[in-house]
């Protein structure tokens, strides 16, 4: 197939193994230039043979994704390499299989600081290139955010942008454990507020916490589940990608409320961040 990507620059985290390798083969095929970004868990030999028997014309940057602040000078580099950037896939993340009963807070903090916020930084980083260059952002989610898992608290807490706007129920099936949504957004970009269930029960297992709400008609259907730790209290959408001149955009205009401020907890700076083809590895935390 032909998927107009050729010379075009794609930055892709987690693409040593699983779906991220094969989004990479399948990119270098389609004659994109990839630029993967993965910590040394000595799949890198086995990756390098497959790509090579694609294409010479790749890049590797070995790092831990915890080491937030060295993912700038990576983008940097990629820009200062090939002089543009065109496409970020975000795929790398991890279950790091902890529940309620024995995680600590600094423990969920920092599960939610490996699976998030390298998503946020790359996006804040690559932006200004992505805009030059009309390129796009990919998100690579979960289905656990919806269905449910035991032991995936964070895991989940950091995937689900749930849009209702084609009249979809949340949630369509009961929850076999209890699931915990905490620092998602919910929004409906249909003036009909969202349906929170269809069978019986189906969110009695659920938990929520902190989370966005935006309804396109400013109003929550009364079968929205209770938040009491929610930004939005009284509902009304404040914006989408689609932008002002689609049927949501053109409803909203009303500010949101003030959003509360936290502290997050920073994993401590470990090596340089270098790594590429030419250049060692660095012998700092692994994620």
């Amino acid at each position: 197939m032909d998927l107009h990507l050729e010379g075009k620059v794609v930055i892709l985290t987690g693409g040593f193994k699983g779906i991220g390798k094969g989004i990479a083969l399948r990119l270098a095929k389609e004659g994109a230039i990839v630029a993967v970004i993965n910590r040394d868990d000595g799949a890198a030999e086995q990756f390098a043979a497959e790509m090579k028997a694609i294409t010479d014309n790749y890049r590797t940057y070995l790092m831990d994704l915890n080491d937030t602040d060295d993912i700038a000078p990576i983008v940097e580099d990629v820009v200062k390499t090939y002089g543009h950037i065109d496409g970020l896939v975000n795929n790398a993340d991890r279950n790091d299989n902890l529940d309620l009963d024995h995680t600590s807070w600094r423990e969920f903090e920092q599960s939610l600081h490996g699976n998030l916020t390298h998503y946020y930084e790359l996006a804040h980083r690559c932006a200004p290139y992505l805009r030059e260059s009309k390129g796009a952002i990919v998100d690579i989610s979960s289905k656990t955010a919806l269905t449910g898992q035991g032991k995936t608290s964070a895991y989940a807490a950091n995937l689900l942008v749930f849009d209702a706007s084609k009249g979809v129920h949340f949630h369509d099936e009961v929850f076999k454990d209890t699931v915990y949504f905490m620092n998602n957004v919910f929004c409906n970009t249909s003036t009909t507020p969202t349906q929170w269930y269809r069978k019986t029960d189906a969110l009695a297992k659920a938990a929520f916490s902190n989370n966005d709400y935006y309804e396109a008609g400013g109003k929550a259907s009364d079968t929205q589940p209770e938040d009491k730790r929610g930004l939005e209290v009284d509902p009304k959408f404040v914006g989408f990608s689609g932008g002002s001149d689609t049927p949501a955009g053109k409803l909203a205009g009303m500010a949101p409320k003030p959003r509360p401020t936290s502290t997050r907890h920073t994993p401590p700076p470990s090596c340089a961040w270098a790594s590429t083809p030419s250049r060692p590895a660095c012998s700092g935390r692994r994620r």
